[in-house]
């Protein structure tokens, strides 16, 4: 079988893998709120702010899915497997370099267990590391083969990095920085109509960069607030916001999550600087910057390893085009246990707690929760009362239920309850009703369950008892 088959092959077991379990995870908090925004999108609403989540690539991209797909989870989440697997094309595109290794590199990235999971949430991750990993990848290219083609993937990449995320301030330059010292290091010099090229190429980055951050024209405020967002993130970074982590969290994740993946990788990275493999190592050189830059900064989420893995896997790959005679029984045990782990992280052990990348999860219980609603809503439009106090967040379920009639409160007093098919409140909001005189004939009313939303935040989820005719 010929290699491209296998990679095609393969391609498509994860595209299948992926589908078939793309809805069997809760909604999680961040997907709830980058639903909201994509509704925005599409109702005119949403413009770039500064402060919130991230730029505007993904909402613009769910709301696209929505249209397609209609407005459910899994549209959002197909987004994030269409990019996990441009990211493998993308080591498919460099294969010239490896010829049996671009083969194995698909698979350590496709299957990674790191990659798998996040690659069905619906979150900017997965854009962002196929952005940042295709960036440098071209941008070689480009100094190796100086053509237009490869100019203007490199900054249309590079765009893609700064509409997704912030980070791509501090990446950016590292990317560039790399790409130059190649070029000195390989005694490039600049082509023939050089300044034309990176001139047409500056133009397709500008006019991405405005085109999305202004909403296409419509939020003109948006080109100067994307050069805040750089600070206001930074100072995030420094202070943590209640996601500090020790500065090797990301080490500890990666080894206990992706340890195979890392052997691989840092074998590779060595055979590439014994052997002077100058293309490989520029992937090394910035693999070790990411894992150190991501490192300095407080604020950690276990989603920030994402844009790591393509150069790892890519680095793994080499190791099996090297090595593979002396590595394939070894490879052939691990293939099997990426790939169960990858599967069983991303379903039935999503929420559990040895899982590392599972971080501020809802649980399967808020799932069943919305289900029940979501199967009301069949025969017709609940009304749905959310009764908490001020601050608590109960995303996702503020977008799972949006499209039905929802009313939010901060205290129990005054509410009608009996007048909503369901309630949902939190634990002062209960031991408050559960006082007053009439909980009695409301228990009668409703059915009423204690769940988790998320670890640390219980509510109470009453749901009315079918009218039964005496």
């Amino acid at each position: 079988m010929r290699k491209e088959h296998i990679f095609l092959a393969m391609l498509f077991s994860a595209i299948f893998l992926r589908l078939s379990i793309i809805d069997f995870r809760p909604m999680h908090h961040d997907e709830g709120v980058n639903g909201y925004f994509a509704e925005e999108v599409l109702n005119g609403k949403w413009k770039y702010n500064p402060e919130n989540f991230h730029g505007p690539s993904a909402f613009y991209l769910y709301a696209l899915a929505f249209l397609v797909f209609g407005k459910e989870l899994y549209a959002m989440r197909i987004v994030s497997v269409l990019f996990a697997v441009a990211s493998a094309i993308v080591i498919y595109n460099m294969r010239e370099k490896f010829e049996k290794g671009f083969v194995f590199a698909s698979f350590f990235l496709l299957f990674s267990p790191t990659f798998f999971y996040y690659s069905l949430d619906a979150i900017h991750e997965i854009i962002f590391a196929f952005a940042t990993f295709a960036s440098l990848v071209y941008a070689l290219k480009a100094v190796e083969e100086s053509t237009q083609k490869n100019f203007i993937t490199t900054a249309s990449m590079l765009a893609l990095m700064f509409i997704t995320k912030e980070g791509s301030f501090l990446i950016a330059p590292a990317i560039l920085i790399i790409a130059i010292a190649y070029a000195l290091i390989l005694g490039k010099r600049p082509s023939e109509n050089f300044m034309k090229k990176l001139g047409v190429s500056a133009l397709v980055f500008a006019l991405i960069f405005c085109l999305f951050f202004t909403s296409f024209g419509s939020n003109l405020q948006g080109i100067s607030d994307a050069f805040k967002a750089p600070f206001l993130w930074s100072s995030r970074m420094q202070r943590g916001e209640g996601h500090e982590k020790p500065e090797f969290y990301y080490v500890e994740v990666l080894l206990k999550t992706e340890l195979f993946l890392v052997m691989f990788a840092i074998l590779g990275a060595i055979i590439a600087f014994k052997a002077n493999d100058r293309f490989f190592t520029a992937i090394a050189v910035f693999s070790l910057l990411f894992i150190i830059g991501a490192s300095v900064p407080r604020y950690k989420v276990p989603w920030g390893l994402v844009t790591l893995i393509p150069f790892l896997a890519t680095l793994a790959g080499y190791t099996m085009e090297k090595m593979e005679n002396r590595l394939m029984l070894f490879f052939v045990i691990v293939a099997p246990i990426m790939i169960w782990q990858s599967i069983a992280y991303s379903s039935i052990d999503s929420t559990a707690s040895f899982n590392k990348l599972a971080y501020v999860e809802t649980t399967f219980e808020a799932k069943e929760v919305m289900e029940t609603v979501r199967n009301f809503s069949q025969a017709k439009v609940p009304r749905i009362a959310i009764i908490t106090a001020p601050n608590t967040d109960v995303w996702p379920l503020v977008w799972a239920f949006n499209k039905y009639s929802t009313f939010y409160y901060n205290e129990i007093n005054n509410v009608y309850i009996e007048s909503y098919d369901f309630l949902i409140l939190d634990s002062k909001n209960f031991n408050e009703l559960e006082r007053k005189q009439e909980f009695n004939r409301i228990k009668e009313v409703f059915e009423i369950k204690r769940f988790a939303l998320r670890a640390g935040l219980e509510l109470f989820f009453f749901e009315k008892r079918p009218l039964t005719i005496k």
